[in-house]
């Protein structure tokens, strides 16, 4: 294996690593917003349940008040996350990038070496039919 080969090689892997570490923050930031819109369910099923006892009414803004910050946190995080895939997508495009210069080089490699075999060819073709003129 050439050293482009395992540039290559390592290049690929670099690319299939950063992918799936994005991945892994989309799968974060899906987990936060699934934990922030359950806290929305409970938040109206607290308002419901005043309607039936209105003793559950005095605590309702306290735990409103809780549930919001809970949420506050949430948006926060996911903020975070947000900024974290933004910049790991930055990375990923560098890699991509990367990934296909290597590509590239190892293929106009390979280009060289067809066009030098062809060439090689047609000098040895044009030897032989320069003897048969020789020879006849």
């Amino acid at each position: 294996m050439s050293t482009l080969d395992k540039l290559l090689q390592v290049s690929k892997l670099e690319l299939d690593r950063r992918r799936h570490e994005i991945g892994e923050l989309h799968a974060m930031r899906d987990d936060l917003q699934a934990r922030s819109d359950r806290i929305d369910g409970r938040i109206e099923a607290e308002k419901a349940a005043t309607i039936s006892d209105p003793m559950a009414g005095s605590t309702i803004g306290a735990y409103v008040n809780a549930a919001r910050r809970q949420q506050e946190t949430l948006s926060a995080s996911m903020a975070e996350v947000d900024t974290q895939i933004d910049a790991l997508r930055d990375v990923v495009a560098e890699a991509f990038r990367e990934t296909k210069r290597y590509e590239k080089l190892i293929e106009r490699k390979h280009a060289e070496r067809r066009r030098l075999a062809d060439r090689r060819e047609q000098v040895q073709m044009d030897e032989i039919g320069l003897r048969q003129v020789a020879g006849s």
